[in-house]
């Protein structure tokens, strides 16, 4: 289960985070055991009928809320790990409610803590679904993929700056952000390193003639294989002499974004789950510091992007 878990939700790459978080996969499995399905109980029908009459859900969500590739799950006395509400383990996509539902103590019938939560769940599922289904959707949309790559380059860069301190040094500074948006669009999404050197030139504000040295010392397997070897190549390729240290890093950047937000950095998925979560105006993660980092113009247009494709994919159904 935790190979197929981790595949899905990372779409066929490494997950230094995952593997490195036994409990989170273990959790993860115990919860998809044991949970009991709720999706068609009375309880879980009336909680849904409240959130389509409170948000007017599409009739492509509501559909596949009903299909056989979704379930929702409730586990007594525990949660899902942050950032892991939706699972995908390939022929099911599970939704843990488990931290979204209670049931109240004087009727015995399950409530919903805030249903903008659980629809925001729903819009990831099927996101996973077809990033799964149809893995080129969201990459020919030219939008998607510009929007996604600021937003990762903005949260990288800020977040390695606040450690390091290469401001001072705008060269150092652009190799960073030019290198963050190669890595994200060929690890996160799949592009070719001519594709995505492309599009961060763009980016970053790279001159030409810069990209071309790092793209001299860049190995394309360094791209391909995680973040942990994307990560301890930086120090070279930017050319810094500080000591760079990944517990560091990626402390500082859950401090600023918040527990599960790690996974970001590797899987495309978890990454559309906490960006689209602020736009949708859900506290999963530090909301008011990715708006700060990240230009919010950005988030709202990478949303709208995301949820354009779902809605070019199933409007008609």
């Amino acid at each position: 289960m935790s190979n197929e878990i981790l595949i899905k939700n990372n779409y066929g790459k490494n997950s230094m985070f995952f593997n490195a978080t036994p409990l989170y996969r273990n959790r993860i499995e115990s919860n998809i055991k044991n949970g009991k399905d709720i999706g068609d109980s009375e309880d879980f029908k009336i909680i849904m009928e409240r959130t389509n009459n409170k948000f007017t859900l599409p009739n492509y969500l509501n559909n596949f809320c009903k299909s056989k590739n979704l379930k929702f799950i409730y586990v007594e006395k525990t949660t899902p790990p942050k950032g892991f509400n939706v699972i995908n383990t390939g022929n099911i996509i599970f939704i843990d409610c488990s931290n979204i539902l209670y049931k109240n103590p004087n009727t015995g019938k399950f409530e919903c803590r805030e249903e903008s939560i659980l629809l925001h769940h729903i819009y990831t599922a099927l996101t996973s679904y077809t990033i799964n289904k149809y893995p080129s959707a969201f990459l020919r949309k030219g939008e998607f993929i510009m929007y996604s790559t600021k937003i990762f380059v903005d949260m990288f860069a800020y977040t390695y700056e606040f450690i390091y301190k290469l401001s001072a040094n705008l060269y150092s500074y652009d190799k960073l952000k030019y290198i963050a948006g190669i890595f994200f669009q060929v690890n996160h999404l799949g592009l070719s390193y001519q594709e995505a050197s492309k599009n961060s030139i763009k980016i970053s504000g790279i001159e030409q003639n810069v990209a071309s040295v790092v793209d001299m010392k860049v190995n394309l397997e360094v791209m391909e294989n995680g973040f942990l070897k994307f990560f301890t190549s930086i120090k070279d390729i930017i050319e810094v002499r500080k000591d760079v240290d990944i517990q560091i890093f990626t402390q500082k950047w859950m401090s600023l974004y918040g527990e599960g937000s790690q996974f970001a950095l590797e899987l495309l998925l978890p990454f559309l789950d906490l960006v689209t979560s602020v736009s949708d105006n859900v506290y999963l993660f530090n909301k008011n510091a990715i708006e700060k980092v990240c230009n919010y113009k950005n988030i709202a247009k990478l949303s709208l992007a995301t949820r354009n494709v779902l809605l070019e994919i199933y409007g008609g159904m």
